[in-house]
C-alpha cells in the first residue's frame, strides 16, 4: 500500500529543507550540497545524502529518495483499519446469527443451539480464532512496489438472553505485521480490544443490532536506509495507537418457516477510528523522523445477503451458508501525518498512508455442526476482492451454552 508519488513528496521536502534558514543562508533552490554548510547539520548524514543526490545517477537518486521515505509511520492507519475490520467481521457474523435466530419461527436446530434461542435467560460463551492475509501489488514505474499485510487473533464473548433481547460482552487479542517492499520497512503489532453488543427483534421478521469496541495497538516499526555511498541507518521504534469501532445494523428473515431455509439481507454502518501517538525516531542521525500525533477515521457501510440451510450428516445436525457483501468506505483518501527531520526541525512536511479502496466485494462460505449439549463448531472462509488485490479471511468458532 505504498502511496504513489513517494519520491515526489520526499524531493519536495528536501527542497524545503534546502530552502530553510536552518540549513543555508544562501537558500539554494535545488539539490546542491556544495552551498549547504554542513555545520548546520548535527552529524553530516543529511549533507552526505545531498552529495549523492547532487552527483548520483538517476537510479541512485531514485534509490535514495525511496529510502528516505518515512511512509511506514503513516501506514499505522492502514494496519489499524485492517485489524478493526477483521474483528468487525467476527462480531457481525455473531450478530447475524443472533438476529436470525430471534426472528426465525421453528428455530432451526444448529442456530438455536449456538444462540440459546428458546431457552429463558440462556447463557452462551463463544470463541473465534481468525486470520487474514492480503497482498497489494506495486507499480514500479511510479515508485510503488507494493506491500503485504497479515493479521491473526482471537475474539471471545459471553452473552445472555433476557427475553427477546440478547446482550453480550466481548474481548479480542491479536497480532499482525505489514511489510512495505519499497523501503524494506516493517510494522509488527500486538493489540487488545473490549466491547459490548446487543441484538433484538423489531417487528415482522426484522432485527436490530448495535455493537462497539475499543482497544490499543502496540507496534514496533523497523526502518532501514541503505543509501549508496553513504551507509546504512537503522531504527527500531515503538508506536502506540488507540482504536475504536461503533456499528449499528439491521436485517430481515425473508424465508418462510416451512421452507427450511434462511434468507437474510442486512445492512450495517460503522465508524472506525484511530489515534496515533507521537513518534521520535532514533538511530538515523539528522535523517531521524519526528511525527505528529494524528486522529484518523472513516465511515464504512456493509450491505450483505446470507443464504443458509440446515440438514443432517448422519446423526449430526449441520448448517451451511453462503454470503456475499458489498463494502463501501466513505472516506478512503490517504491519511496524512505531519513529520520533521531532526536535521531541520523547523521545516514541517507531511507523509500519507496508502489510499484505501472505496468499494470491495466479499464472498464467503461457512459450515457449522451441532455437537450436542448446546455445543457447536463453525468453520468459515471469505475472500474480499479489491481493486488490484485480494484479501483472504478465515477462522474457526466454538460455542457452548450453559
Amino acid at each position: 500500500m505504498t502511496t504513489v508519488g513517494v519520491r515526489a513528496r520526499v524531493r519536495a521536502a528536501l527542497d524545503r529543507v534546502l530552502n530553510s534558514a536552518y540549513l543555508s543562508e544562501a537558500s539554494p533552490l535545488s539539490f546542491n550540497a556544495a552551498v549547504a554548510p554542513t555545520s548546520a547539520i548535527a552529524d553530516g548524514s543529511l549533507s552526505a545524502v545531498l552529495n549523492v543526490l547532487d552527483a548520483g545517477s538517476s537510479l541512485q537518486v531514485n534509490a535514495v529518495l525511496d529510502q528516505l521515505s518515512p511512509q511506514v509511520y503513516a501506514e499505522l492507519y492502514s494496519q489499524s483499519l485492517s485489524r478493526l475490520q477483521d474483528i468487525q467481521k467476527t462480531v457481525s457474523d455473531r450478530l447475524s446469527a443472533l438476529g436470525t435466530a430471534l426472528v426465525t419461527e421453528g428455530r432451526p436446530e444448529v442456530l438455536a443451539s449456538a444462540t440459546g434461542v428458546g431457552e429463558e435467560n440462556a447463557m452462551t460463551a463463544w470463541t473465534n480464532t481468525y486470520g487474514s492475509a492480503s497482498a497489494h501489488p506495486g507499480n514500479n514505474s511510479l515508485g510503488d512496489q507494493g506491500s503485504s499485510l497479515s493479521n491473526y487473533g482471537n475474539v471471545s464473548g459471553v452473552e445472555r438472553r433476557l427475553g427477546s433481547l440478547a446482550l453480550g460482552l466481548l474481548g479480542a487479542v491479536g497480532g499482525g505485521s505489514e511489510q512495505m517492499n519499497l523501503t524494506g520497512a516493517r510494522i509488527s503489532s500486538d493489540s487488545w480490544h473490549l466491547g459490548l453488543y446487543m441484538s433484538s427483534p423489531l417487528f415482522w421478521r426484522l432485527f436490530l443490532d448495535v455493537s462497539g469496541f475499543y482497544g490499543e495497538g502496540d507496534s514496533t516499526i523497523r526502518r532501514t536506509q541503505n543509501i549508496p555511498g553513504v551507509g546504512v541507518f537503522q531504527s527500531r521504534e515503538k508506536a502506540m495507537t488507540q482504536e475504536w469501532l461503533m456499528q449499528v445494523g439491521m436485517g430481515a428473515q425473508l424465508a418462510s418457516a416451512s421452507a427450511g431455509w434462511s434468507v437474510v439481507p442486512s445492512i450495517r454502518i460503522a465508524h472506525a477510528g484511530m489515534r496515533q501517538n507521537r513518534i521520535s525516531e532514533s538511530g538515523m542521525g539528522s535523517l531521524g523522523i519526528k511525527t505528529d500525533a494524528a486522529v484518523q477515521g472513516t465511515f464504512i457501510s456493509r450491505m450483505g445477503l446470507e443464504v443458509a440451510n440446515e440438514w443432517r450428516l448422519g446423526r449430526l445436525p449441520v448448517r451451511t451458508s453462503g454470503n456475499v457483501a458489498w463494502v463501501h468506505d466513505f472516506d478512503s483518501k490517504p491519511r496524512m501525518v505531519g513529520v520533521r527531520w531532526d536535521g531541520a526541525p523547523d521545516v514541517p512536511w507531511a507523509i500519507s498512508s496508502g489510499k484505501q479502496t472505496s468499494d470491495a466485494m466479499r464472498a464467503g462460505f461457512s459450515l457449522e455442526v451441532g455437537l450436542g449439549d448446546r455445543r457447536t463448531l463453525r468453520l468459515y472462509g471469505e475472500q474480499e476482492f479489491l481493486q488490484g488485490s485480494k484479501v483472504l479471511r478465515g477462522g474457526v468458532s466454538y460455542t457452548i451454552g450453559f
